[in-house]
């Protein structure tokens, strides 16, 4: 199967909070090159400087490209979470980005169900940074003009699914990526050619509640997730 990526076609963004244009993604093949692999950023918590660092980077040798849900995390849906422990119906969470020296956080709001999920970075004047919805074929994407590049809704879906997804839906979908999972219950780790690529720790059992730490040994970042709230479960 050929890889693909995603680029951004020309189209409008948010022109105020109350509105929301849609910016459109098309998915591009092209032929993977050797020496490069997944590579999974999550960018939606961060100020525009680390936007620019962790989004726009070029990758070198031996890093991990990016690649669309619909190639690396294809069979990840929202419709699995359904076959896994209960899950809320929303969540707040505060996530803190750490690279390099710098540390930046912002609130996050998430709303989950067998059909979709949809994503917002919340600014500290209260408006959406981004809108992101997932219905597992296509990404719909709503960015503010206040971010001024391009953002990259695959990386942010890709830490989220990471994160929270059942492993063995995720090993499925990263097996033919030459990546392996292992998960203990408080420690879930990705594995390429014997390279530990990403350790994520969960701070107790039930994850949506848990506080979360995800280094990823590779492009040298981490996230700290801190639950705020959630809704009632699904599955109880």
């Amino acid at each position: 199967m050929p890889s693909s990526t995603i680029r951004i076609k020309k189209g409008d963004i948010l022109d105020s909070p109350e509105q929301l244009k849609p910016v459109k993604f098309a998915f591009v093949e092209r032929n993977s090159q050797p020496g490069v692999h997944l590579r999974f950023v999550f960018c939606t918590i961060v100020s525009l400087t680390i936007f620019i660092l962790a989004s726009c980077a070029h990758p070198q040798k031996g890093e991990l490209l990016p690649k669309p849900i619909s190639n690396a995390l294809y069979d990840v849906r929202p419709a699995l979470l359904g076959d896994t422990e209960p899950y809320p119906d929303s969540l707040s969470q505060l996530v803190t980005f750490h690279y390099d020296t710098r540390t930046e956080a912002l609130p996050f709001v998430i709303s989950l169900s067998s059909d979709e999920i949809l994503m917002s970075a919340i600014a500290s004047w209260g408006s959406p940074l981004f809108v992101l919805r997932y219905d597992g074929h296509d990404i719909t994407f709503l960015q503010a003009p206040i971010v001024d590049i391009a953002l990259k809704p695959e990386y942010i879906l890709g830490d989220f699914f990471l994160t929270y997804w059942p492993t063995n839906s995720l090993a499925n979908a990263l097996k033919p990526l030459g990546f392996t999972i292992a998960d203990n219950g408080l420690t879930r780790q990705v594995w390429q050619d014997g390279l530990l690529v990403m350790t994520i720790q969960y701070q107790h059992n039930s994850r949506w509640r848990s506080a979360v730490e995800l280094v990823h040994h590779q492009l040298n970042y981490q996230l700290n997730i801190q639950p705020l709230s959630e809704s009632d479960e699904h599955g109880q």
